[in-house]
């Protein structure tokens, strides 16, 4: 019957449009943690150049006054987020919405963001 045939084309829907409503949700969910961990670390930026100002290099160790009253972002592991090589700094956390590339990183000596496969 017309119906059954009804019910069972909405079933059938179901099945397809709430796994891909899930999927896309959980996208846009990824997309914001990475934006909230880009807006950390670009918010940290300034501390770590100040420190450059006035001695002339990056730090070599993450200083945790940087965050300090800070939300930290869910993505951000404050005890590996930053690389101080004393000419050059970058900040980095994993990007779970990336299936290459899954690392994002603030490079001072590009002044950018790039992104590269591996933590």
């Amino acid at each position: 019957s017309s119906a059954s045939m009804r019910t069972g084309a909405l079933i059938i829907a179901g099945l397809v449009l709430v796994p891909l409503g899930g999927c896309l949700g959980w996208r846009v969910h990824l997309r914001r943690q990475v934006a909230d961990a880009k807006e950390f670390c670009d918010a940290v930026r300034p501390e770590i150049e100040s420190v450059h100002s006035a001695s002339g290099s990056y730090p070599l160790e993450a200083d945790p006054q940087w965050w300090a009253g800070r939300v930290v972002p869910a993505l951000v592991r404050t005890q590996d987020f930053y690389i101080g090589r004393g000419t050059y700094f970058v900040l980095r956390f994993p990007d779970p919405s990336a299936f290459w590339d899954d690392v994002r990183a603030y490079d001072s000596r590009l002044n950018g963001w790039i992104s590269y496969d591996g933590y």
